[in-house]
Order: C-alpha cells, then sequence, then structure tokens
C-alpha cells in the first residue's frame, strides 16, 4: 500500500465511523450489564430478558399478551405480575439497545 492510498482512505471518514461503532458497541456492552428498576415496557418485555423480584429471585421472564391477567411468564409457564419485579437487565445478545444508553453524537 502506499501513503497516497493510506491518505485518501483516512480522508473518506471512514475510521471517523468506525470509531464511533466502537463506542457504541462499547456502550451498549456497559449498559448491557447494569440492572434497570422496576419491570421492563415494551418492545423490552418481548424479548426473554433477566429479573429480580421482590423475593430476591432471579428469574428468566418474557411478556404475555395484554389480554392475560398477568404480565410476564417464566419458560415452565409460571406467571407473574409487573409488581413483583424489582429489576431487570437485557440478555447480551438483546436485539433492543437499552433504554437508558445515551445516543452518540454522530460523526463529523
Amino acid at each position: 500500500m502506499t501513503n497516497e492510498y493510506l491518505y485518501s482512505w483516512y480522508n473518506t471518514g471512514l475510521p471517523t465511523h468506525i470509531d464511533a461503532l466502537r463506542n457504541v458497541a462499547y456502550l451498549a456492552i456497559q449498559h448491557h450489564s447494569q440492572w434497570i428498576d422496576g419491570a421492563p415496557d415494551k418492545p423490552w418485555s418481548e424479548e426473554w430478558f433477566i429479573a429480580i423480584t421482590e423475593w430476591g429471585d432471579r428469574v428468566v421472564l418474557i411478556a404475555l399478551p395484554n389480554e392475560y391477567s398477568y404480565d410476564f411468564k417464566t419458560a415452565d409457564e409460571t406467571y407473574i405480575k409487573r409488581e413483583k419485579i424489582r429489576r431487570w437487565m437485557p440478555f447480551p445478545d438483546s436485539e433492543y439497545v437499552d433504554p437508558r444508553m445515551p445516543l452518540p453524537e454522530p460523526p463529523k
């Protein structure tokens, strides 16, 4: 590779975009490992998530349809109300961005 090629590649702004993506990925990983108070709203509750109940138990839950009287269920069909969830966190492979995550500044 010549210096001219590297210089032209760098001036496209691509490295700035790559750095911005790295920052977003870092923030996402950092926020995914923190507990969020209360129970999740949609769309986060439509995926399986980890929760701590008011009794201190850790459970994995997913939202039930609105017509149910309970709000969430476990894999073994145990039902639980929203009020019983003290904290929650999404799984690291969640498709949704953490609701508390700040949006990054667009690259200039």
